[in-house]
């Protein structure tokens, strides 16, 4: 990235980036080399104008949940990692008693091991399924 586009990232996000950090500490397995730049985003609309900018720029961008099952190769990443923070781990839901329905919501930030204590919390079932499974998602910029 050039001085521009690293002062228009710093300015785009609430939160501190880091530069140059190790991926080796945002994955299970404890393994990858450098990111150029780490943002964390709380909420969608700090997100948008992000996503936008690095499509504009061309800039290599990547968004990663809890970092489980992720292999980064020693020489790092070339690009941005995105983190989702506060808004994209909430959960709500409601219950229509007379449909027998439940609609439960999970932002995209939340772990698999959150969202199902959270519905065994509430006496929900149907998530056993995804016991063993990894969480997947992904975001696409239109």
């Amino acid at each position: 990235m050039n001085s521009f586009q690293k002062k228009t990232l710093v300015a785009l996000v609430s939160h501190p980036v880091k530069w140059e950090c190790m991926m080796s500490i945002y994955t299970s397995f404890s393994i990858g080399g450098p990111a150029e730049a780490i943002v964390t985003v709380d909420r969608a609309d700090e997100l948008v104008p992000l996503l936008k900018f690095l499509k504009k720029e061309e800039i290599i961008w990547r968004v990663i949940g809890r970092g489980t099952n992720l292999l980064v190769a020693d020489r790092g990443f070339p690009g941005v990692i995105i983190l989702l923070g506060r808004e994209f781990q909430s959960i709500s839901g409601c219950i229509d008693r007379e449909e027998n329905m439940v609609l439960v919501r999970a932002g995209a930030g939340c772990s698999l091991g959150r969202f199902s204590l959270n519905c065994m919390e509430k006496g929900l079932a149907g998530i056993e399924f995804a016991g063993g499974s990894r969480a997947v998602s992904a975001v696409r910029l239109s």
